[in-house]
């Protein structure tokens, strides 16, 4: 979907070109078309499942290693804007603009604008719509489910639903996937997706003192 390109998403068309370790390569000619609950077209989603099979088998599987180049061409026009990452800068030197882009070096020496990757990170974790069976949109994979938007933790611990709670349940939710309904994959419960999406994160997972 070129969620990763934040405000440059609203261009007048982006094409998503993925090509994986396998050989294998994918495109999206238009993301502006995907939404997130929407139906996709049977092209659209046909990419989708394949590039969701190769990952399945990586994510499963202990020695195959796995990587894919991901890539967006835009298309603009006259004077359309790009937006790229905002570097850290701790003070301003005289003269020098208190907001400076981020960079990377080229290989000609040169400098160009760029994305943070944590920047890019944040917008790949954006998938967790299973904090609410009414869920009106996919939150950023966090422990407790926050919402920096409206900052409210969707996966409080009253609830019973934040990532350390459902480890607790563990072994149950180990019988949910052997068992033959869960076979192929469809009746899989979303705490069991919202777990391993914790755990492909990664963290430091750790939680408040004790009082």
């Amino acid at each position: 979907m070129g969620r990763w390109l934040w405000r440059n998403k609203h261009t007048r068309g982006t094409r998503i070109e993925v090509e994986s370790s396998s050989g294998r390569k994918y495109s999206i000619e238009d993301s502006r078309q995907l939404t997130w609950h929407d139906k996709w077209e049977s092209e659209n989603k046909e990419q989708l499942e394949k590039l969701s099979s190769e990952l399945s088998v990586a994510l499963s599987t202990p020695d195959t290693y796995w990587y894919a180049d991901v890539n967006a061409i835009m298309q603009t026009g006259f004077c359309d804007e790009v937006y790229p990452s905002q570097a850290f800068t701790e003070k301003a030197g005289k003269g020098e603009c208190s907001r400076q882009l981020m960079t990377a070096i080229c290989n000609d020496g040169s400098k160009a604008a760029c994305f943070r990757s944590d920047k890019v990170g944040a917008a790949i974790q954006m998938v967790d719509d299973w904090w609410s069976p009414d869920a009106d949109k996919p939150l950023r994979t966090h422990e407790y489910g926050a919402d920096r938007a409206s900052m409210i933790a969707m996966r409080h611990p009253l609830r019973k639903n934040d990532f350390y709670q459902l480890l607790t349940k563990l072994e149950e939710l180990v019988e949910q996937i052997n068992g033959s309904e869960c076979q192929d994959g469809s009746q899989i419960s979303g705490d069991i997706h919202f777990l391993m999406s914790v755990l492909i994160k990664g963290g430091m997972f750790q939680r408040g003192k004790e009082k």
